[in-house]
């Protein structure tokens, strides 16, 4: 099954969101006892053979077994919904490595009635950009010193990169999560030790868990592994002040990038960069392309973002942290490698 197939990752062909399903929808197949590579294996070389196109696949993590589709779980009255155990994928490439072994007689029906949706965060009937705005236009971002909750800026869940990315993480410190459920529980080891269970994906007794952030707290050496249902919208991570504790979020940046694998970079809320930017951009929806905008840059060190608007600096915030100054909804990120 796997020929010509091999090394293949979800994340260069489909983009998965954990815990979700599709529903009001008939599979055009459906496979028994195998791993979620073998599905998405299936899906590329095998499902034309039977005259569908294979668009997007639903992974029983308790049975084993999947169930392809011929669309993306939105054609045709189908949805995708919340299911605990079910792992989503959907295919984000059609051509090259990604391109069907035996071309479907049928094709896609979505694509002939239209342009399927691009369902790499769970569904919604506002669009991002909107939702993003709509966010940040409310002050989710207290005044120094205050109690209140914060939002980080939105960034799409990650549990792994491809294979021309390495993984980083955004890190709070004095922060945790707003609280939510985690996927597992891991005692006793320090925050290295439980980011490296995140990296791997794996909880205190090696079963999978599909990690996407931590919570930690030094002063009682507890882990705390989260997946994306700990996004509101699929997006924001809602954190509180709270001392010894750090949230780390992963995210992917390439690999050509002069940083070492599993950099943390620290995020700084509420304060803004008293310095000249080298540029600004607008309308950016997720921290991550600000920061991907920063490692294109040949002197930029950190940025901040406010109300989608992408700001790089060549400030060492480490060493010039008199330049930060108080700024209730803007967040600061340190990118130096």
């Amino acid at each position: 099954m796997h020929s010509n197939f091999m090394g293949i990752s979800a994340t260069q062909c489909f983009l998965p969101t954990y815990h979700r399903g599709v529903s009001n929808a008939a599979p055009i197949a459906e496979l028994w006892n195998v791993s979620p590579f073998d599905c998405l294996t299936y899906c590329i070389v095998n499902a034309g053979k039977t005259g569908d196109g294979c668009a997007s696949i639903v992974y029983h993590r308790h049975f084993s077994t999947c169930q392809l589709y011929s669309h993306d779980g939105t054609y045709n009255g189908a949805k995708v919904v919340f299911a605990n155990g079910h792992d989503y994928y959907n295919r984000t490439s059609f051509s090259g490595i990604c391109q069907d072994r035996h071309p479907p007689a049928r094709g896609y029906p979505q694509r002939r009635n239209g342009k399927p949706r691009a369902l790499g965060l769970p569904q919604q009937t506002t669009p991002l950009k909107q939702v993003v705005q709509d966010r940040l236009s409310h002050d989710n971002f207290a005044p120094h010193g205050s109690h209140k909750s914060y939002y980080l800026y939105p960034n799409q869940p990650k549990t792994g990169c491809s294979r021309n990315q390495k993984i980083g993480y955004l890190a709070l410190n004095d922060f945790t999560l707003t609280p939510t459920t985690p996927i597992g529980k891991v005692n006793g080891v320090d925050k290295f030790g439980c980011l490296n269970y995140c990296i791997q994906n794996i909880d205190a007794h090696g079963d999978p868990a599909f990690c996407t952030l931590i919570s930690y707290n030094s002063a009682t050496e507890e882990c705390q592994l989260h997946d994306d249902t700990a996004k509101e919208a699929g997006l924001f991570t809602r954190v509180e002040p709270r001392k010894y504790s750090t949230v780390a979020e992963k995210f992917c940046l390439d690999k050509n990038v002069r940083c070492p694998e599993e950099k943390i970079f620290e995020v700084i809320l509420g304060k803004e960069i008293h310095d000249s930017a080298l540029h600004v951009f607008t309308n950016f929806e997720t921290l991550s392309e600000c920061i991907d905008a920063c490692f294109e840059h040949p002197i930029c060190r950190a940025v901040s973002m406010k109300n989608g608007n992408c700001s790089l600096f060549a400030t060492n915030v480490e060493v010039e942290a008199d330049l930060l100054h108080d700024s209730g909804n803007t967040i600061v990120v340190d990118c130096k490698c």
